[in-house]
């Protein structure tokens, strides 16, 4: 099979996880073998508490147990992980890197490491981060065995391919109630939700809304019904939106960052709308036949680094433009910027014109301006 096979098999596994929580130790499962692990978890990290909630685990069990019981508590780098990006792969490595020059040491003499990692042979992590909001963080964490060697570069760049799709499956599964479970059916599922959901089809015709989304539909402060039709305020936003979904509906592994956390008002208190992709899913037959996506509304913290996300969402920018636009917000040049992520100029060019084309901007400074334009307090776009 090939890796394009592999890989859209594998996101599709993650996306039937949030429908049905009983594929996650199969989706990580596949992630594992394909990336050499020996065991995959999930962790939703709070920075104040120093404690992990695990949401989905996957491997030996004698492994885990003592990881998930004892162990993640002693991790040393909790803080760190606020400093990660999203979508973008650390090994352990790098978060030593980010500690600071004391950072191998201090994970070392640290219980996790000492009484957990070197009794079990674990030698090396590769961890992304797949959920940030105000001190909390979720992080998937791949760990693997000393004879499989450290991951390497391209390891790297394979799982940052993957993670925006890991993302949208872990963030939509976090809207659902432990609750919601008991429902037998997709709609009964959707119709307990307090965050409204609705199904659309490929034209954004709605399919189906649950309670929570027909109040907003009444209430008109983020999205109306227009011949049929899911309209949302934020026009960048409906268009943004529409192309999520007709993308996902032909290919789901193109969807990337797309259509994920896409901002419907920008005040502090951000909503934000997650496409999941629904063609292939079975459950979504049950409401309509050509139900191509759900369309989750949630809320967002605002964060230090918020603006960069909300933008890069608003405009369907990639993992690699997003970084770009981080340090564009730094007021950085062209040639400072390729430095900085350690590639050729001329791949920033091209990113940049990208952006540019997505955008309406035609310069840094111009875009600079924009992302200024969007900082608290937002600018309303009703």
């Amino acid at each position: 099979m090939s890796e394009v096979a592999r890989f859209s098999e594998l996101v599709g596994t993650f996306y039937d996880s949030v429908l049905d929580p009983g594929h996650w130790p199969t989706a990580l499962g596949q992630l594992t073998n394909e990336f050499c692990g020996e065991i995959t978890t999930i962790a939703m990290l709070d920075i104040a508490t120093n404690t992990a909630v695990f949401p989905a685990t996957y491997g030996a069990r004698a492994i885990v147990k003592p990881l998930v019981e004892t162990y993640a508590a002693y991790m040393p780098f909790y803080a760190i992980t606020m400093q990660m990006e999203l979508d973008v792969p650390v090994p352990l490595q790098g978060l030593f890197d980010m500690a600071g020059p004391n950072g191998r040491q201090q994970f070392m003499d640290s219980p996790i490491a000492r009484d957990w990692m070197q009794v079990h042979g674990i030698t090396d992590a590769l961890g992304v981060l797949v959920e940030k909001r105000a001190e909390k963080t979720g992080l998937l964490v791949i760990n693997r065995k000393s004879e499989r060697g450290p991951f390497s570069t391209g390891e790297q760049t394979r799982l940052a391919f993957l993670a925006p799709h890991i993302r949208r499956a872990v963030v939509i599964s976090d809207l659902f109630k432990s609750q919601v479970r008991s429902a037998n059916m997709f709609g009964e599922m959707l119709d307990a939700m307090a965050t409204p959901v609705m199904v659309v089809k490929q034209d954004m015709s709605l399919a189906y809304a649950n309670p929570s989304a027909e109040e907003m539909f009444r209430l008109g402060n983020m999205a109306r019904i227009l011949a049929g039709k899911v309209v949302f305020k934020a026009e960048r936003a409906s268009s943004i939106i529409h192309h999520a979904i007709e993308t996902g509906d032909r290919q789901e592994i193109a969807l990337g960052t797309l259509g994920l956390g896409v901002p419907l008002t920008l005040h502090r208190s951000i909503s934000v709308a997650h496409v999941l992709p629904l063609r292939s899913r079975q459950l979504a037959a049950e409401i309509h036949s050509q139900a191509s996506a759900a369309i989750f509304i949630a809320g967002q913290d605002y964060s230090s680094d918020g603006i960069v996300e909300v933008f890069s969402a608003l405009y369907g920018l990639t993992v690699a433009e997003r970084r770009v636009v981080q340090f564009a917000n730094k007021g950085m040049t062209r040639a400072q910027i390729a430095e900085s992520i350690g590639v050729a100029d001329s791949t920033v060019k091209s990113q940049l014109n990208s952006i540019y084309n997505k955008t309406g901007v035609t310069s840094l400074r111009d875009l600079a301006q924009l992302l200024v334009s969007m900082m608290p307090p937002f600018r309303s776009n009703e």
